[in-house]
């Protein structure tokens, strides 16, 4: 069975529930659990090698999205000691939220991925896109969603 848990936390309301269900469930089944947490490396929007928000912003921006990061692995780890069940965390800085979550999965060799789905709108999802889907469609690791 499953014996090590990926947990995929970006720190809202639905995404702290699936981190308690996710540490209940790496602990009846005997697992450990990494918990990870993705922030872009560049914020706001550009239009060719134009940036809408300067360098000096970007860097601002970088250390609240580390800050909050930190704040939401600590209710990962928190959970976790708890329960008695062995964590590590990640903190990671990438622009393709999906590809960090799947790649950490297979470096840690992580067998089960855990990530909460948003009820976003049909028209925000076709715009924004969701990273649970994008996760969904490219991994070879079995995804658990939390709704």
């Amino acid at each position: 069975m499953y014996k090590n848990l990926l947990i995929a936390t970006d720190g809202s309301p639905r995404s702290r529930k699936m981190v308690q269900e996710g540490v209940k469930l790496a602990k009846a089944l005997d697992a450990r659990v990494v918990g990870v947490h993705v922030y872009p490396a560049h914020f706001g929007l550009t239009y060719g090698k134009v940036g809408v928000i300067d360098a000096r912003t970007q860097v601002r921006l970088r250390a609240i999205a580390r800050k909050e990061g930190e704040r939401y692995l600590e209710q990962v780890r928190q959970a976790a000691e708890r329960a008695g069940v062995p964590c590590e965390t990640a903190l990671l800085e990438h622009d393709q939220v999906w590809k960090a979550i799947i790649d950490t999965a297979r470096k840690r060799r992580c067998d089960l991925i855990l990530m909460a789905a948003h009820s976003r709108g049909p028209l925000a999802r076709l715009v924004l896109g969701s990273e649970t889907n994008k996760v969904l469609m490219n991994s070879k690791i079995p995804v658990l969603v939390y709704r």
